[in-house]
Formats: structure tokens, C-alpha cells, sequence
């Protein structure tokens, strides 16, 4: 014989309301600021330019952006994905304390 509890003992009788959403990752978090780029001027950027001062910082992070969501990086190196990471925490203050 299956018995199934009712009620479970400490546990709300009706569920709550569902926990707000959570931000999502490439486009749901804090805005940076700037404009957006398009996903040939962000292969470009990340492959070809991110070494260019000629390119603002704000171009340069919404095209890491936009490439990591790619669902393929045909085309990107292993390399190039490197330096955007060494960019990146070159640039930013990741203050995380562990």
C-alpha cells in the first residue's frame, strides 16, 4: 500500500507565489551603457580589433557579449577567446571575495 502525506510537516498547505525571476545571463542583468552592436561588428571587434583604442571599451564588452552567445564561435580561436578574458579582467575590477 502507497501512502502519500498530505501534508508535510513545516510546509505551506498552497505554494506560494513562484520566487521572482532571476536575471538572465547576456541581456536580463545590469544594462551597460552604450549602444549595441551587431553580430558581424561583434566578430570583428573580438577577432580583429580588440587591441584598437579606436574601438570604446562599451563596443568592445557588448561584443564579448554578443559572440559568447553565439551557439556556435566557428571561427573564433581559442586564442582570441583568451585575450577577451585577459581584456576583461584587465579592464574591470572583479572584487570577488572567495
Amino acid at each position: 500500500m502507497i501512502y502519500i502525506q498530505s501534508q508535510i510537516e513545516g510546509m505551506p498547505e498552497k505554494a506560494s507565489e513562484p520566487e521572482p525571476k532571476k536575471p538572465e545571463p547576456f541581456g536580463g542583468g545590469i544594462p551597460f551603457p552604450g549602444k549595441n552592436v551587431s553580430a558581424g561588428q561583434a566578430f570583428g571587434i573580438l577577432k580583429y580589433r580588440m587591441d584598437d583604442p579606436a574601438v570604446p571599451i562599451w563596443a568592445k564588452v557588448r561584443s564579448i557579449e554578443k559572440v559568447a552567445g553565439f551557439p556556435t564561435l566557428n571561427g573564433i580561436t581559442k586564442d582570441e577567446l583568451q585575450k577577451c578574458l585577459q581584456w576583461l579582467f584587465h579592464y574591470f575590477d572583479f572584487d570577488v571575495e572567495i
